[in-house]
């Protein structure tokens, strides 16, 4: 159906991300989850966090596709998911939940 192989691989690959974002933004609005902090509201809610599920996502990607890039990425995103703790604006569990949403749609999209 696609003349054009990379197109294609890229609107699915721009599809994942989005629906990694979705899936947070979904999820998000139905726990109402208070920050540490003590805010957040609806959509800004602290379960699960964005910023560690678009880490993964990333990392997971980049190291299933180049093996040398694994070390890097993924002290880049724990670091991240670190920060959000550090900065009281997530719990430990809304890290884990971002950690296994951005990891699975890593993966996913790794395998176009």
């Amino acid at each position: 159906i696609y003349e054009n192989k990379d197109l294609y691989q890229t609107s699915i690959l721009y599809g994942l991300f989005l629906a990694n974002d979705m899936t947070v933004g979904i999820i998000k609005y139905l726990t109402d989850r208070k920050r540490p902090d003590g805010t957040g509201y609806r959509f800004s809610s602290a379960f699960p966090s964005a910023h560690t599920a678009n880490a993964f996502f990333i990392a997971t990607l980049f190291s299933t596709k180049d093996e040398r890039l694994a070390i890097p990425m993924y002290i880049w995103a724990f670091s991240s998911a670190f920060s959000r703790i550090y900065l009281k604006k997530h719990w430990f569990t809304d890290v884990i939940g971002g950690l296994l949403i951005g990891t699975g749609f890593g993966y996913l999209a790794s395998k176009i």
